[in-house]
């Protein structure tokens, strides 16, 4: 009986240690009152420069949106599985990930046109996950078949295959590197 309440007990700890932080009073600012805003901002800002039409904001930053608590939450995607690995070496994890945020804002094509920017903000653009699903989300909004759009939604896949592989490369060096040191976050 003694083993069976440590099981539910431990369990209990082990959720509020991992999701103490998402109550709704931090949640939904996060990831419903921010995403709205950010959208509205770059909606406007387009308007009043005539970069593009509101739906080219509203379904880059709906992506963005959506990706947001995968991004943040250190796992829920393969870009978190890289900075899920770099948290073995980097005190501060969610500060990377806060970093990579208006990174995909400015080259992924979100809110800024992606022919408009220079040839290797471009390039960077290329590598990063979303930017290819924005591009999908935008052709079939604009009334393309899902055949049609059938390139960038596999470039995508290829992305996040690539980072799924770059993510668990780096978990086991760095898990090598921090029992050969005996030493978690160097940095």
């Amino acid at each position: 009986m003694n083993s069976l309440r440590v099981f539910f007990r431990g369990g209990v700890t082990s959720y509020r240690a991992l999701f103490g932080w998402l109550n709704p009073w931090v949640a939904v600012p996060m990831f419903v009152i921010a995403p709205l805003f950010q959208l509205l901002f770059f909606a406007y800002l387009g308007r009043a420069t005539d970069v593009a039409s509101d739906t080219y904001f509203v379904v880059g930053n709906a992506l963005l949106a959506a990706s947001l608590p995968g991004i943040i939450g250190v796992g829920g995607s393969v870009s978190g599985l890289c900075t899920g690995a770099l948290g073995l070496r980097i005190r501060d994890v969610i500060s990377v990930a806060w970093i990579f945020q208006p990174v995909l804002l400015l080259v992924s094509g979100a809110n800024v046109p992606r022919d408009r920017l220079p040839d290797w903000l471009q390039a960077i653009g290329s590598c990063l996950p979303l930017t290819h699903g924005i591009r999908a989300a935008r052709d079939l909004v604009a009334g393309q078949t899902l055949a049609q759009s059938g390139t960038p939604l596999l470039l995508e896949l290829a992305i996040g295959l690539a980072y799924a592989v770059t993510g668990v490369l780096l978990l086991r060096l760095f898990e090598f590197e921090s029992r050969r040191t005996a030493s978690l976050e160097t940095m």
